[in-house]
């Protein structure tokens, strides 16, 4: 069921940042996400990005979570990334990916 898909979830990201079974999940995932920001303001900083972590292992580090997932998500089209409720996204999303 999707309840144990997300237990086996959760279990493994902890694993992966190495924090202790009572620490939120979702705490540790949006410290690895962090808002595109820079000293100024562009068009960018509109636009829903994230920043990509610049990796030290090409072969590896660029696989981890905190350098794929920024990646993943700026590759999508501004209107998934700045859907307004989690309905839309699904949808827009689904959408895009059976293009």
């Amino acid at each position: 069921s999707l309840g144990k898909l997300q237990l086996v979830r959760n279990a493994a990201a902890r694993l992966l940042c190495q924090t202790s079974c009572r620490t939120s999940i979702s705490a540790v995932l949006c410290e690895l996400l962090m808002p595109y920001s820079t000293g100024r303001t562009h068009r960018s900083s509109d636009q829903g990005l994230l920043s990509i972590l610049q990796s030290k292992l090409k072969t590896r580090g660029d696989c981890t979570f905190a350098v794929a997932s920024p990646r993943l998500w700026n590759s999508l089209p501004k209107d998934i990334r700045l859907a307004e409720t989690v309905d839309s996204f699904k949808r827009l999303l689904k959408t895009f990916l059976l293009r």
